[in-house]
Parts: structure tokens; C-alpha cells; sequence
């Protein structure tokens, strides 16, 4: 019995950097899905708001139409004179809607999942400085930059942040705090040989979730592998794009057979790179992100020289993609993410140069810099089935940041520093006034608003009661006359019933009897132009 309970692995404690660690990557996530109102999230409404309140129909058209008949994608008849509904739009945000809403009402569902991403987002970015071989405080820093990312203004569409989360860019929200998984999972793998299935589901995620964050992991993919390339990591990560690529070809395939049937909704191109790139109110981030990418480069930190050339791809790739399907707007969260997360390299740097003394800025051995940790060596994958090394490395090897001060001084300190940044926008200080007048400012944020506009749902709205008349006369028409499409007459005041859009719900709300000949998925339906002409001739205000 003795025997048995000393085989038992004895407890450790975690120590101090651990635990500061943990509370800082927590308290993080729990601030965003704080300021997403939870009380409102938790209410049974059907949520409003810009795209957000025509994508309710899609997952109820998947959970009553297409998986009862064993289909994921499938022709629907609801919107635009029918459309393939799934054939050009991502899956798994709507699967995942559909799954939870068979324990939680479905409008309590739904908004679950479009905040998913966002609340997420510390998590990832700290798994990815972890898994990527960042000594503390790194990943801690890491987590903390993304705060000030989510709650960035400069942008409300393009896809990341809380504000184009808000105005329906939930599915890239998912697909970008899955892609810093994934590349984390990837640079471990690279080291250590092994989580291959990991990666390649990671990766078959990302592209169920969102097209377009996917481009962006198979380039930060690529980085990783350039920067410790050799014969063996490559035989290591071939298997990861294959299979990725396999799990997600029922899809896939289907999507690229018949992209010429899409409707080209001729974005025009930005091309005022410099307020794009480095917004006025950004330039602090720049200066950040350019002292981390400096700083990563000087002392061979790999995760840092990693972000800054993910960065400059990024910067590129909005500068220089030519006109056409892909919009550039659409890469200015990977470049914007990317500052954030080299803004947290410099803060980490520093918070480390700081804790051990100038002398700390004395460079250490290549190899160890190259790896972060100095406890691992800049050696080829071992097989995944390989033994662990029975002995630990010598101690003058491991690394020398670990358990000083500024392993856990320097992320608190930085998670104290974004929160008040963000804080004095979102005027949670208010609720203080000492703290109010001592730090007074006329900048106010919208998102509370609109988080609000959003969460508190159609049925939230004073004009609910027209609303609700609307669609029962609707319904009524659909029972006496026979269902049939609408062509309704656009105005800018429809935005008081939730969303501008409020009427291509009206197949949601009387179960596909009456269907809207407007619906959101522009790109989907080839229809689309023809119906827009029709709309600017039968509307006194198109």
C-alpha cells in the first residue's frame, strides 16, 4: 500500500510566477466578457444589430432544414429568390450554435458564440507564447496586449475586435483566437516532434470557422517552419497542411469548384496606407510594437523576430494585394494583432531587463535566444514516440528569468496599465468619483452602446411592439394568401426595429412561409446585383 501511494506523483505547488501568471491571463478574459454584459447575454432575446441580426436565420435554417436531412449545405428558397445556403459561408460557428442551443434557449445560444472569439483571445495569445517556447513574463504580456486590441476602435468591420464582432464578424473571431492556438501548437510540434493531429485539426478548425484567418495561419506556419528550418521539421510539417487540408475538403473543395459562381462585391481597395497601418491614436502601439520587434531581433528572441516578420507580411499583404475578391481591409487585423503582440515582446523585455539589472541585457548564448527558454536547445524534432531524457538539463542551462521579480511584478503591472487604458473610454470609472475626477476624459467609447443595442435583442427595442405587428400581419397574410416572397422598400429608419436589416428575418420569424427577398450573404447569391437594382428602383430611399 505504501508501495502504491509513493508511485503517486507528489504535489507541487505552483509557484508564484505560475499562479500570478494564471490570475493575470483570467482576470484578462473575465474584464471582456464583463464589459460584453452577461446579464444581457443570459437573457432569453434574439440578438440585434447590424449583420448580427440577419445571421439568426442561418443556424436555425441549418438545425430545422439541412441537418435533419443529413446535410450541411443545402439551397434555400428564404432570401434572395434562393441561394446556396453554407456552400460559401463557414459552417462550424452555426454547428456550434446549433449544438448549444439544444441545452440553452437558442437566442442565449447564439450569443454565447459570437463572443466566443473575443473573450478567448488572452487565452490563445498565452498559449501561444507559451507553446512557443517564451519565458515568463512573456506569455503573460502576451495575453494583456490583446485587451486593448479587442477594444480597439480604428476599425468595426475588417473582423477581430469587439466592435466588427458586434457588427457580425463573430465567425472570424473564433477563426483568430484558434489560429494563435494553432501556431503555438505548431512551434512546439517543431521542437519537440509530436501534437501533428493536434495541429492538423487546429488548422481544419480555423478554415470551418473563417477563410480568411486561415490564409493567415498557413503564413505564420510557414514563418515558424523558415525560421528553424531543416529536412526533418519539414518531413514533421507536410502532414500538418495535408491532413488539415483533408479534414476540411468536404468543404473546401465544394467551396473552390464553385467560387465563379459567387457575386464579386467590387470592395475598392484602401489605399491610404499610412492612417490604415498607424492610426493617430495607434502610434503608441507602433512605438511598442517597433521597440519589441528591436528588441527580438537584437537579442535572437525567436517568438518576438517571429510576430515582427508576421507583422511585416501582414503590412505588406494590405499594401501590396492587388484589386479583386479578397479585400486588403480584410488583413489589417493580422497586421493590427500583430503590433499588439509586439507591444507585449517590449513590455516583457523590459519587465525582464528591469528585474535583473542592466546586466541582463548581456546576450546569452545563440542557441538558447533562439529557443527563448535557455533550457531548450535548438535541436531537430524527436520522434513522437521517443522516451524523455531521464536526467535534467544542467542548471546553469535553464533559463535565468523564471522565478525572478519580473516574472510575475511586470504582467501585473501590465495588466493594471491596460485596464485603466481601456477603462477611461468604456467611463468604468465613473462609478467611482474619486477616481473619476482624477482622471477626467471627454473620449467615450461606443461599444457599451452597441453592446447593449446588440444583447438586449429585438425584443429590447421600444419600437419591438411595430415590430411584432409587422410580422404578425406577415404571418397572417402567409396563412390566407399562401406563402410567398417580399420585396420590401429600404429605409434608413428600419435601424430603429434593431438592424436595418430587421426584415430578412422574416422567413425566421414565420417559419420560411414568408421570405425576404433582401438577405445578407451578398456574396452567395448570384442574384444579388439584380435584386439591388430592383430595390434603388422601388425605393424612394435606396
Amino acid at each position: 500500500m505504501r508501495r502504491a501511494i509513493r508511485s503517486f506523483p507528489r504535489f507541487r505547488a505552483p509557484s508564484l510566477t505560475t499562479a500570478v501568471t494564471f490570475a493575470v491571463v483570467a482576470v484578462a478574459a473575465a474584464f471582456v466578457f464583463v464589459q460584453l454584459e452577461p446579464r444581457l447575454l443570459l437573457r432569453n432575446t434574439t440578438p440585434s444589430g447590424g449583420d448580427m441580426g440577419a445571421h439568426v436565420w442561418l443556424p436555425a435554417y441549418l438545425r430545422d432544414h439541412l441537418l435533419p436531412h443529413g446535410r450541411l449545405t443545402g439551397w434555400t428558397p428564404d432570401w434572395y429568390d434562393g441561394f446556396p445556403a453554407l456552400v460559401f459561408y463557414f459552417p462550424l460557428p452555426s454547428l456550434m450554435i446549433v449544438a448549444l442551443s439544444t441545452i440553452l434557449p437558442y437566442g442565449i445560444a447564439f450569443k454565447l458564440i459570437t463572443v466566443l472569439g473575443v473573450v478567448t483571445l488572452p487565452v490563445a495569445a498565452w498559449a501561444f507564447g507559451k507553446l512557443s517556447g517564451m519565458r515568463a513574463p512573456g506569455p503573460a504580456c502576451l495575453a494583456v496586449a490583446t485587451v486593448p486590441f479587442l477594444f480597439d476602435r480604428t476599425f468595426t468591420i475588417y473582423g477581430g475586435n469587439i466592435p466588427s464582432t458586434l457588427a457580425g464578424e463573430f465567425a472570424f473571431s473564433i477563426s483568430l483566437s484558434l489560429t494563435l492556438l494553432f501556431l503555438g501548437v505548431f512551434a512546439k510540434g517543431l521542437v519537440t516532434g509530436k501534437y501533428r493531429a493536434l495541429a492538423a485539426g487546429l488548422l481544419a478548425l480555423i478554415a470551418l470557422c473563417h477563410i480568411v484567418p486561415t490564409f493567415f495561419a498557413l503564413i505564420g506556419a510557414a514563418l515558424l517552419l523558415a525560421l528553424r528550418f531543416d529536412r526533418q521539421r519539414l518531413k514533421w510539417a507536410l502532414p500538418v497542411f495535408l491532413v488539415g487540408g483533408a479534414l476540411v475538403a468536404f468543404w473546401v473543395i465544394p467551396f473552390l469548384m464553385r467560387i465563379a459562381y459567387t457575386n464579386d462585391m467590387g470592395w475598392e481597395k484602401l489605399t491610404a496606407y499610412r492612417s490604415n497601418l498607424v492610426p493617430h491614436n495607434d502610434r503608441w502601439v507602433a512605438l511598442l510594437a517597433l521597440a519589441g520587434a528591436v528588441a527580438a531581433l537584437v537579442m535572437r528572441r525567436r517568438t518576438g523576430t517571429f510576430l515582427a516578420l508576421l507583422a511585416a507580411v501582414s503590412g505588406l499583404g494590405f499594401i501590396l494585394a492587388p484589386q479583386g475578391r479578397l479585400w486588403n481591409a480584410r488583413l489589417l487585423p493580422f497586421w493590427v494583432i500583430s503590433l499588439y503582440l509586439l507591444a507585449g515582446v517590449a513590455v516583457a523585455e523590459l519587465g525582464r531587463a528591469l528585474g535583473r539589472g542592466w546586466d541582463g541585457l548581456e546576450v546569452e548564448p545563440v542557441a538558447a535566444h533562439l529557443d527563448e527558454d535557455v533550457g531548450q536547445h535548438d535541436h531537430a524534432p524527436a520522434p513522437a514516440d521517443a522516451a524523455p531524457p531521464t536526467a535534467p538539463l544542467p542548471r546553469a542551462a535553464r533559463s535565468t528569468a523564471g522565478e525572478t521579480n519580473a516574472g510575475w511584478v511586470t504582467p501585473v503591472v501590465a495588466l493594471l496599465a491596460a485596464l485603466w487604458f481601456v477603462a477611461l473610454p468604456l467611463h468604468i470609472l465613473d462609478h467611482t468619483p474619486v477616481l473619476k475626477s482624477a482622471f477626467p476624459t471627454n473620449d467615450r467609447s461606443f461599444i457599451p452602446d452597441w453592446v447593449k443595442w446588440n444583447y438586449t435583442g429585438y425584443e429590447g427595442k421600444a419600437s419591438n411592439p411595430e415590430y411584432q405587428g409587422l410580422i404578425s400581419t406577415m404571418t397572417t397574410v402567409g396563412k390566407e394568401r399562401g406563402c410567398g416572397r417580399a420585396m420590401w422598400e429600404y429605409e434608413p429608419e428600419l435601424d430603429r426595429l434593431g438592424t436595418p436589416m430587421a426584415l430578412m428575418l422574416l422567413p425566421y420569424w414565420t417559419h420560411d412561409c414568408i421570405q425576404s427577398m433582401e438577405g445578407l450573404f451578398f456574396e452567395s447569391a448570384a442574384s444579388t446585383p439584380y435584386h439591388f437594382l430592383n430595390q434603388s428602383e422601388l425605393s424612394a430611399r435606396p
